[in-house]
């Protein structure tokens, strides 16, 4: 028996009156090593919980997944915003923390693609038709 992969898009208006902007998840149910959109953008659907203990719970209704994450899980998090690049946040990590080893980047891209895998980031898809 084999696993298709469902794809969902979700669609939320943008600013300043330009068309929609859709989100998707590109997997639904496999994992395959789906690669880190140059400018992630955040799924709309995904519920933060932060706790007192400075972890931070990821919820994904679309799929029911759920990642828990440490602070500097949640500062990744944060800075997904739609408009900074997977450099531009890797580089807002290791400007928070001036003491992280040599690795940040490749960390950073490590935690962008399982955010990916889980559904909890995508990428701007352009409509056609749609302005």
């Amino acid at each position: 028996m084999a696993i298709v992969p469902r794809r969902r898009t979700a669609c939320v208006p943008r600013l300043a009156g330009r068309g929609p902007r859709c989100l998707l998840n590109q997997d639904m149910g496999i994992k395959s090593g789906i690669p880190v959109p140059e400018v992630p953008i955040p799924n709309p659907a995904a519920v933060r919980e932060e706790g007192t203990d400075g972890w931070t719970l990821l919820v994904n209704p679309d799929t029911a997944g759920a990642m828990a994450m440490n602070q500097t899980g949640a500062l990744v998090w944060k800075l997904v915003d739609g408009r900074r690049t997977t450099e531009e946040i890797a580089a807002a990590v290791r400007d928070r923390f001036p003491d992280a080893p040599d690795t940040v980047a490749e960390d950073v891209r490590a935690l962008l693609t399982k955010l990916a895998e889980e559904g909890f980031i995508g990428q701007e898809i352009p409509l056609k038709g749609v302005r």
